[in-house]
């Protein structure tokens, strides 16, 4: 090899090292965007002010606050917590929807009583 192509096959460690870098940045960055919304008919994770996932209240068969494999997980500012909140829905795939609020348990108390169950 000569002149560039030496070049650029001596630094493709350096590209791979970069680009999973900017990959970890980009997830930490748009986890802080995430939010959560429980309205009248349906759950919804937003990105921003986008709607990204939404789950139809009626589709809900159980909530409760702890992880599940596999699941659909989407992470917010608290990605790290160890305390997450769990929606078991009745049809679709994956059946589970994993969310980290910044309080799980009152998030799984207003849940229940939109879905007119007791807490």
């Amino acid at each position: 090899m000569a002149g560039a192509e030496a070049l650029i096959a001596g630094m493709s460690w350096q590209w791979v090292a970069g680009g999973v870098a900017a990959l970890v940045v980009a997830f930490l960055l748009l986890s802080q965007m995430i939010r959560y919304r429980l309205s009248r008919h349906e759950f919804e994770v937003l990105l921003g002010n986008v709607v990204i996932r939404r789950v139809n209240l009626f589709n809900i068969d159980a909530v409760y606050v702890g992880g599940r494999f596999p699941c659909e997980f989407w992470p917010s500012r608290s990605v790290f917590r160890s305390k997450r909140l769990t929606i078991r829905r009745k049809r679709g795939f994956p059946r589970h929807l994993t969310i980290t609020p910044p309080d799980p348990e009152q998030l799984r108390i207003n849940l229940c009583y939109a879905l007119g169950w007791k807490p």
